[in-house]
């Protein structure tokens, strides 16, 4: 597997920083390798590709959940595109993101690392794309926006702070950082460095129906923060019983703390 590395580190470069940059990468690899496995499969395929996010706790080695395949007999073939690495000052907490194929598939993948004792993956998400049309086709009565405030579970605190950016705050809620990720659920919606990223978030805030929050489940790895969304995407429906219907999405998103603040450096959305 081969796999481009586009690196970033919050603090002046040191060789024991830059190997860890490598080791994360390797966690990465190792996990998506993983997935390629026949034995660890667990689901019969069903002819889709994963869309739910699957996460990892530091302890729990190969506790992945299902994934489901194209291919059922033959093993997976997971390749990375290039990666951003974001290794934070102390050396203890990272994230990545990355575009990938699964067995010619796009996939968007984005995540958390910890050094606790090696570097483990801690939280790691997959989204797959769709395009928009598509997207939309599925929205429903089901998936109308509530007007009801997002339910929030974990560190409370960040996960107020994001529920913000769903009031047209995505680009305000943008870190200062040279490397920040985004990626929205279309094919062609992915974008590394500042400009590019920020340009897509205030799309988003731009959106003629604001999206919507359901539910923020916010966790913290130190100054860094892996946080969970399920919103709906709303879509005009006129002369009829709900002139807005939608469709649920997910986003994860990594927050990092600036000067007390937390702010995003990767958002990486999901048809769900």
């Amino acid at each position: 597997m081969k796999l481009g590395v586009v690196v970033m580190v919050l603090a002046a470069v040191s060789p024991a920083v830059a190997d860890s940059t490598t080791d994360v990468q390797n966690a990465v690899q190792v996990t998506l390798k993983s997935f390629g496995e026949p034995s660890a499969r667990g689901m019969t395929a069903t002819g889709k590709v994963m869309v739910d996010y699957k996460e990892l706790e530091p302890t729990e080695g190969k506790e992945f959940g299902p994934l489901l395949l194209n291919d059922v007999e033959g093993a997976a073939k997971i390749t990375l595109g290039a990666m951003t690495i974001v290794v934070e000052g102390s050396g203890k907490t990272a994230w990545f993101h990355a575009p990938a194929t699964l067995n010619k598939t796009a996939l968007r993948i984005n995540g958390i690392a910890v050094n606790d004792g090696g570097w483990k993956i801690a939280r790691i998400a997959y989204a797959s794309v769709m395009p928009d049309k598509e997207l939309l086709s599925h929205a429903d009565g089901a998936g109308r926006p509530s007007g009801e405030a997002p339910q929030r579970s974990g560190d409370d605190a960040i996960a107020k702070t994001v529920a913000t950016w769903f009031d047209g705050g995505f680009a305000k809620g943008a870190s200062k950082s040279a490397k920040l990720v985004a990626n929205g659920t279309a094919p062609s919606e992915f974008r590394t460095g500042s400009v590019a990223a920020l340009k897509l978030a205030q799309a988003w805030d731009k959106l003629p129906l604001r999206l919507f929050a359901r539910s923020i489940e916010a966790t913290a790895f130190g100054k860094m923060a892996f946080v969970r969304v399920v919103a709906v995407l709303p879509k005009a429906n006129p002369n009829s019983e709900h002139p807005v219907i939608g469709v649920e999405i997910s986003l994860a998103a990594i927050v990092v703390n600036e000067d007390g603040v937390w702010k995003w450096q990767s958002l990486n959305w999901a048809p769900r």
